[in-house]
């Protein structure tokens, strides 16, 4: 049999306790062009946290006819 050791885990894997894996201090920036009522379109920039742009990326933005719609990348 071999003397093979077990894994480690990496510094920064989902799978280690205490891992941080997004800044919480590097932001990013996002532009948006929500409708507006007279159906022009307006330009939205903010400069979201990257943990935060995470977590936004992952949520559905709402409902449409009964499906969820989510961002579009």
């Amino acid at each position: 049999m071999s003397d093979a050791k077990p894994k480690s885990t990496k510094l920064n894997s989902r799978w280690r306790k205490g891992a941080q894996r997004y800044s919480s201090e590097r932001t990013v920036d996002v532009t948006r062009y929500p409708k507006q009522t007279d159906g022009k379109r307006r330009r939205e920039t903010d400069s979201a946290s990257e943990l935060s742009f995470i977590s936004r990326s992952h949520e559905a933005t709402g409902w449409h006819r009964g499906a969820r719609v989510r961002k579009v990348k």
